[in-house]
């Protein structure tokens, strides 16, 4: 079995951190309440929501990076669709005992068919990834160094570049809530890994680069109040978060460091499903955390991320404790049998 990059499983849980701080800043409702309290407190809040907003596109760039050379298992689907059913339900079920009137109509079966019903958009995304995932590894390793080359930078022109510049919306890209941007990024992340592009430059030239992209970003709408950069799919968020995955892939982890990573990396999903579920989301996230802008200055700063490590932390152990429950009750077990059904049906080495 291949060692994992302990690296690369820092930068799951930094992601799933910076996913976090994106809501606990927009939907907990600090930006709006910044926006009323005072400059600094709006300039401050805003810096992180920049820092934090290529967290989506660290993910499929994550899952191009490590998944490239791996092969066809259809148990990731599987696993995928047994964790958020787990929580859908089992968020609904609680809501239920404690709270009926969190619950809208159709949310039972929305909980119970999540891909099909929108549970969860970046859920639905990765699920619709994963089944073409094989396809795209087999179109990555046939594809030769200039063809790689061509897709990134073509790809960055055409998806990046000139929508930003034009506020055209093409390809179908959703602003970057949708498959395609996901498929597009998990190729950048696999062509990134297959090119050795990471060991181009030095660590701090990718960490100057994401420092640069962010610092861009968000001094044109602090300063500018132009929001066109702050997307999934502009062009500094792209950089910002291809320059993390490189820091990161260089990235060598040490001691306990690695025993963090080996800890919280496999609950990173985890913490995204618990908080973004329909009713938690509606009724506990959704203007929890405004009053931390009657924070002095130095004090909210210290706050929010404070807030951010906490909830995660949290959220980890519970997701900790579904994957104990899930390990007792052999779904692992039955994950492999899959695996071994699909190799048998599909002739698979």
């Amino acid at each position: 079995m291949k060692e994992k990059n302990d690296g690369i499983e820092w930068l799951r849980i930094l992601s799933m951190m910076m996913i976090v701080t994106l809501h606990v800043l927009g939907q907990g409702g600090i930006l709006s309440a910044a926006a009323r309290t005072s400059a600094g407190h709006y300039r401050i809040g805003w810096l992180y929501e920049t820092a934090a907003f290529g967290a989506v596109d660290c993910f499929a760039l994550i899952s191009g990076y490590v998944g490239v050379n791996s092969s066809f298992r259809p148990s990731r689907l599987l696993k995928l669709w047994l964790q958020t059913v787990f929580y859908t339900l089992g968020l609904t079920a609680l809501c239920a005992c404690l709270r009926p009137d969190w619950l809208t109509k159709g949310i039972w079966l929305k909980a119970a068919l999540p891909f099909t019903m929108g549970a969860y958009w970046y859920v639905t995304a990765y699920a619709g990834l994963l089944l073409l995932a094989p396809l795209l590894n087999r179109a990555v390793r046939a594809a030769s160094a200039p063809e790689r080359r061509f897709f990134l930078a073509g790809a960055f022109l055409l998806m990046c570049v000139l929508p930003t510049v034009t506020g055209g919306k093409p390809y179908g890209l959703g602003g970057g809530y949708s498959m395609i941007w996901l498929t597009v990024l998990y190729l950048a992340g696999a062509f990134f890994r297959t090119e050795g592009l990471a060991d181009r430059l030095p660590k701090a030239v990718w960490g100057a680069s994401y420092a640069a992209m962010i610092l861009v970003s968000w001094a044109l709408l602090a300063f500018g109040g132009n929001n066109a950069l702050i997307s999934y799919i502009s062009p500094t968020i792209t950089l910002a978060s291809v320059s993390l995955l490189a820091l990161c892939a260089r990235w060598r982890v040490r001691g306990a460091g690695r025993k963090i990573a080996s800890f919280l990396a496999p609950a990173a999903l985890g913490v995204y499903l618990i908080h973004v579920w329909e009713p938690i989301w509606d009724h506990v996230v959704k203007g929890s955390t405004a009053a931390l802008t009657k924070l002095p200055l130095p004090l909210f700063a210290a706050a929010v991320p404070c807030l951010v490590a906490g909830l995660y932390l949290a959220m980890s152990l519970i997701e900790k404790a579904r994957l104990w429950l899930f390990d007792r009750i052999r779904v692992p077990a039955l994950c492999a049998w899959a695996d071994r059904k699909a190799e048998t049906l599909l002739g698979d080495r």
